[in-house]
């Protein structure tokens, strides 16, 4: 009888010490759907109170795509977007200079997402129709137009697209890069400013590289270069060579001035050292490479 009792008593125990843990490890004291709610509206009060808007970087197959926008609480969204700096859309439309709007939604899907629900610039980097713009690809520039949000920290979303897993980082714009934008048309023009200074000789890591800033005038499937950094060296007697996706800080400059700061969406790596952008040496005449840890490789020493 003894054994029996002791058998009990230990399930009790068990039962007991398992309902304290699930009641230690709830973490929510609200419903999913409540926590969720609160997060959009989150998310809807940022969009909206941005007063000089915002820059959305969109990594697609084919390079950086810079868009500025507006987002008011009517779900209304205002757009601009550097697509025609490289790419001539069929319409005759210049997506740097001529604001469309259209409308967006926040909407709880499998997590919070944010939706371009009516047609805008975006959908262009993602349009099949092959007349809408010149590139031959069965979704264009492979680019979404529905992303999932991922976080919002320090006024930056980050996305991933639903259909081709584009990465795209949405930020709160500055006053001088809405100046840019609408006054000295920066999204068209920084492409311009960059020619002429589209490459420099570096020391970085103990290798010569050369670095290329390349654009082509039109694109095409095949022939589009545009939006990439080419890194290039020579190690134990073999060429190698890295690539990034570009982009160009937007900046209130001269119209004859190289751009300040070029980023790269993603480290390229020569050698131990870490690339993570570019900015202009007025000395050098040349851009200089920073490293994600601060270093600064200008050219080798002569």
């Amino acid at each position: 009888m003894k054994p029996i009792i002791k058998y009990f008593a230990l399930t009790a125990c068990l039962a007991l010490l398992s309902a304290c843990d699930m009641k230690e490890d709830r973490t929510w004291d609200e419903p999913t759907d409540t926590r969720l709610a609160r997060t959009l509206g989150e998310y809807q009060q940022a969009l909206t109170d941005a007063t000089n808007g915002w820059i959305l970087l969109v990594d697609s197959k084919f390079g950086v795509f810079r868009h500025y926008l507006s987002f008011d609480d009517k779900e209304r969204v205002i757009m601009l977007s550097d697509l025609t700096a490289s790419y001539t859309v069929k319409d005759g439309t210049d997506t740097t200079t001529e604001p469309r709007q259209s409308t967006y939604q926040l909407k709880a899907l499998h997590m919070p997402s944010l939706i371009f629900t009516t047609y805008n610039y975006i959908h262009m980097l993602c349009d099949p129709t092959y007349n809408v713009i010149n590139v031959p690809t069965h979704y264009a520039l492979y680019a979404d137009f529905e992303y999932s949000i991922l976080s919002f920290d320090s006024g930056t979303f980050t996305l991933r697209g639903m259909l081709n897993k584009t990465t795209a980082y949405l930020r709160r714009a500055t006053k001088d890069e809405a100046e840019a934008v609408f006054e000295q048309q920066a999204l068209l023009n920084d492409y311009a400013r960059i020619e002429g200074h589209t490459e420099s000789t570096l020391s970085i890591d103990g290798r010569v590289v050369t670095v290329s800033f390349l654009r082509a005038l039109h694109a095409t499937a095949t022939a589009d270069r545009n939006r990439f950094a080419e890194l290039s060296w020579e190690e134990d007697g073999a060429a190698q060579r890295a690539e990034g996706h570009m982009w160009i800080e937007l900046e209130t400059a001269a119209a004859d001035r190289a751009p300040s700061r070029i980023g790269l969406i993603a480290p390229v790596r020569v050698g131990n050292a870490s690339i993570v952008s570019f900015r202009w040496n007025d000395a050098n005449g040349a851009y200089d490479a920073v490293g994600d840890d601060g270093a600064v490789y200008t050219k080798p020493n002569e």
